[in-house]
């Protein structure tokens, strides 16, 4: 390819390596609270952490109006037309809008907590446990709101280093309460993450003063309200998705047990978190950087270029993972918890076909297409919640694997269509190769690799070998890895 031709790979790469390190590290100290978490209450107070983190988001973003997402765009928006004014009047409107989502989602959650606790828990014991976490639900409109200002402006950089030392200082503080009350202070240990995170994120905030402006409630409401109509398009599909892994988790939790829960919560925890890194990292700078633009040819190139730069840093991290799941499960939770590698193994598998969904699913954000983004999520979410349901009754921890090679693969369709009918955006040749021939490769090692005994050491080494060798070799065609970092050590742009 030509230089010019490589600039668009050069800046998804750039953004990956830029803020995909910062993840790595957050995702480490998150291993180290799984560890203990593992060790102290073993699947049960996993499975107990779980319910209670799906329970706080359902509630944030049931009742945040979507505001932590749909505030972004019109951040970048109007931070792109370079007018203080324009933006500092946004920020006003949408705290003050936020202020009072997060007040009425901790109200609801405080009076509905013996409801929810039937619902959730399948038992009232936990609904005084859920009153505190109307606390967490609170601030965690406050503190995505901060999150959705840094990003929508751009100021990634600061946005990693709140969520670094959020991290950090939450899992230090959060320990005593592992060690001491057990699963009574798992509930504590959420609420002194989101208090810390929510004075970093403020303060970070901080230094990026606004215009001062005069403005009523009145014309907060007035400013407010796009950015709203917008945001509960976006809440529904947000809110569709965490109630989808609520019902399957309620699913678990009724026909499996709550050891059954912590132990597909902890195959989420290596699919979603550990490959998440890649779909984050890319995402801060994307879809704000995609929300400027107009052009659709841009936004087509910008798409594909995104899309083929995830499947090459997604596919060698599948591989690998696969590989050495087994020791990583030990290491990450204890020999009690092998018993899903083949369920992770599938929703790895999964996750390299969400790589195009996900892409796609950017462009119908960033034009604000509401209802052609509802479409193509509430329409997936209600062909595969059966699907899920099927699926683990006929085979278990296994079904759930399956059920999620099969949801994203729907997904990828469906939206897929969505963005060609609307835009005629779809993606190129070149994506298509790498896509086929890197799901190919790792499906077949995947069924394979099971029936053929000590062999199969062998076919790791070389399908291993075989992927990192093509990565490379596709990854060189778009970006100068070698160079990239030479002028990164030597502080170049």
């Amino acid at each position: 390819m030509k230089e010019n031709e490589t600039d668009g790979y050069k800046s998804a790469f750039k953004a990956t390596a830029l803020f995909g390190g910062v993840q790595v590290f957050t995702i480490l100290v998150k291993l180290v609270k799984s560890k203990i978490i593992a060790l102290i209450m073993g699947a049960t107070g996993f499975g107990v952490l779980s319910l209670y983190v799906t329970l706080s988001e359902l509630l944030s973003y049931t009742t945040n109006l979507g505001l932590q997402s749909s505030a972004v765009r019109d951040y970048s928006v109007a931070n792109a037309s370079g007018d203080l004014t324009e933006l500092s009047q946004k920020k006003t409107a949408i705290r003050r809008w936020i202020a009072v989502t997060s007040v009425m989602g901790a109200i609801i959650t405080f009076l509905f907590a013996q409801n929810l606790s039937i619902w959730m828990f399948d038992s009232p014991n936990y609904k005084n446990g859920i009153r505190i976490l109307s606390i967490v639900v609170f601030l965690m409109g406050v503190y995505n709101g901060q999150y959705a200002y840094l990003q929508g402006i751009r100021k990634i950089k600061d946005l990693a280093k709140a969520n670094v030392i959020g991290a950090v200082a939450s899992l230090l503080f959060s320990l005593p309460f592992y060690f001491i009350l057990k699963e009574d202070g798992i509930i504590w240990s959420l609420v002194i993450t989101a208090v810390i995170t929510t004075i970093v994120s403020t303060y970070y905030c901080s230094r990026y003063p606004q215009k001062r402006i005069a403005q009523n409630y009145k014309q907060s409401f007035n400013i407010g309200i796009n950015t709203v109509k917008l945001g509960i398009a976006m809440s529904l599909g947000t809110l569709s998705g965490t109630f989808v892994a609520f019902i399957i988790r309620s699913i678990v939790v009724r026909y499996g047990g709550i050891e059954d829960v912590g132990l597909y919560q902890a195959g989420c925890t290596i699919n979603v978190s550990y490959l998440g890194l890649v779909f984050t990292a890319i995402a801060k700078d994307y879809f704000p950087r995609l929300s400027a633009m107009k052009d659709l040819e841009h936004m087509k190139k910008t798409a594909n270029e995104q899309a083929e730069i995830a499947i090459l840093l997604l596919a060698p991290m599948i591989i690998m993972m696969i590989v050495f799941l087994k020791p990583i499960i030990v290491v990450l939770f204890t020999e009690e918890f092998c018993v899903v590698l083949p369920m992770i193994e599938l929703m790895l598998l999964g996750s390299l076909v969400k790589a195009g969904s996900w892409d796609l699913s950017y462009i119908l954000l960033a034009k604000g297409n509401s209802k052609l983004f509802l479409f193509s999520e509430l329409g997936v979410y209600i062909v595969i919640i059966p699907i899920y349901y099927f699926l683990y009754l006929k085979l278990g921890l296994l079904g759930l694997g399956y059920a999620y090679f099969l949801h994203q693969t729907i997904s990828f369709l469906w939206v897929g269509l969505t963005a060609q009918y609307a835009y005629n955006i779809h993606y190129s040749k070149e994506f298509w190769k790498l896509f086929t021939v890197f799901l190919s490769v790792i499906a077949l090692f995947i069924f394979l690799r099971p029936k053929l005994g000590l062999i199969g050491y062998a076919l790791d080494v070389f399908v291993l070998v075989v992927i990192l060798w093509y990565t490379y070799i596709e990854f060189s065609k778009r970006v100068n890895i070698l160079d990239f970092f030479k002028r990164k050590s030597h502080g170049q742009k």
